[in-house]
């Protein structure tokens, strides 16, 4: 049976009394109770411990060494600046979830910053529905309370929301349908999707040098020994195929053995160079076409939602935190490394783009790259 660790911090004993209208009404022995309860459904030994001390959180987080599984912390105001705790979370190798009752983003400056979740292996807390960004799909009452989930260390934004394999193979087995459906109106026997961000879209492969190959009743997935084990881990349901020079020499066997004959590819992304190569390599007929993949990524569906909701949580709480930290005599390097160190370490993915940090009458360029430009007064 796994064992979880669930510490409360300073003040948490007075939950149910304090600030109800951000913490709630329920009290922290009502908290632990049902905490236990919902644990012995799950099959999970549910352990609690609070304290007003910070040492004897550090003994408590210290002591589950070989005891506990997971260690579910509220740090509570020690959040904010006890890097002993965020030590002692780095210094075991236990996985840690840093939990929070209200929405720290969305409160006074100084909590939106947490010197614990960088050493955490994710966060979470609770906001109200007025506290998301404006969605029009979003009909919850102003009132309710969701939970939000930053998590951290398995290396890709998307795996924020999509906990479970099963629901996010499942995502993908959808759009390999609704792109075989396409390629049916299409005349084809299959498809060579070599743009990047389409080869992760339908099979969640983010190496950025793999080919995939989808005909109706299988996919492939094409890379060299770099990505094998990525491949394998991100791209379960789709077969993996090692190349060791030019991919295009094992496509061609496979179109060969399955007998493909009509193969469309990304005209707008296969260099004509590469063309070539298909065309010397492959025996099937080369079809180019546009946009198959981008018409089915216009749709988003709920985990694609969820992930844009939770992009501007974290954009919106990096852009209060900035304002604090920036100061004249800076760079605009230097306020660019600010801002991007902030949302990679509150659950961001790589950056879709060249972080625009622009000062003065750089400001009015749309898209200015930082520079070693200095911060004047009045900025």
């Amino acid at each position: 049976m796994a064992r979880v660790l669930v510490l409360h911090g300073p003040n948490l004993n007075l939950l149910g009394e304090r600030e109800e209208e951000i913490y709630g009404w329920l009290t922290l022995e009502q908290i632990n109770r049902e905490l236990q309860q919902q644990g012995q459904a799950e099959g999970v030994d549910v352990a609690a411990f609070q304290s007003n001390h910070e040492g004897e959180l550090i003994d408590q987080i210290h002591d589950a060494r070989g005891n506990f599984d997971v260690i579910i912390l509220n740090p509570g105001a020690l959040t904010h600046y006890s890097y002993a705790i965020h030590d002692a979370v780095r210094s075991v190798n236990i996985p840690v979830i840093e939990v929070h009752m209200s929405n720290i983003t969305a409160r006074e400056s100084w909590r939106s910053r947490s010197v614990v979740t960088p050493a955490a292996w994710g966060q979470t807390n609770r906001f109200r529905a007025s506290e998301l960004p404006s969605c029009p799909d979003c009909s919850m009452p102003s009132d309710q309370i969701i939970p939000r989930v930053v998590v951290r260390r398995e290396g890709r934004a998307s795996d924020i929301y999509l906990r479970k394999a099963g629901q996010m193979t499942a995502n993908y087995q959808k759009r390999l349908s609704n792109l075989r459906h396409i390629l049916e109106q299409q005349q084809l026997e299959a498809l060579l999707v070599s743009r990047p961000e389409n080869v992760f879209y339908i099979s969640g492969f983010s190496g950025g040098e793999g080919q995939l190959l989808v005909t109706q009743q299988e996919s492939y997935l094409f890379a060299d020994g770099r990505y094998k084990e990525q491949a394998l881990q991100e791209a379960p349901h789709c077969e993996f195929i090692l190349y060791k020079r030019y991919f295009t020499k094992a496509l061609a066997e496979v179109t060969g053995s399955q007998g493909i004959g009509e193969i469309g590819f990304e005209k707008d992304f296969i260099t004509y160079r590469q063309w070539e190569m298909l065309q010397d390599a492959v025996a099937g007929e080369l079809h180019p076409v546009q946009d198959l993949a981008e018409k089915l990524r216009l749709v988003k569906d709920e985990s694609e939602i969820d992930l844009i909701r939770e992009a501007g949580v974290i954009t919106a709480s990096a852009f209060r935190y900035l304002l604090g930290e920036i100061h004249p005599g800076q760079s605009e390097q230097q306020v660019a490394g600010i801002l991007e160190y902030y949302m990679r370490s509150h659950g961001s993915g790589p950056l879709a783009f060249e972080t625009i940090a622009a000062s003065g009458e750089r400001g009015a360029l749309p898209h200015g790259s930082a520079t070693e430009k200095k911060l004047g007064g009045v900025n």
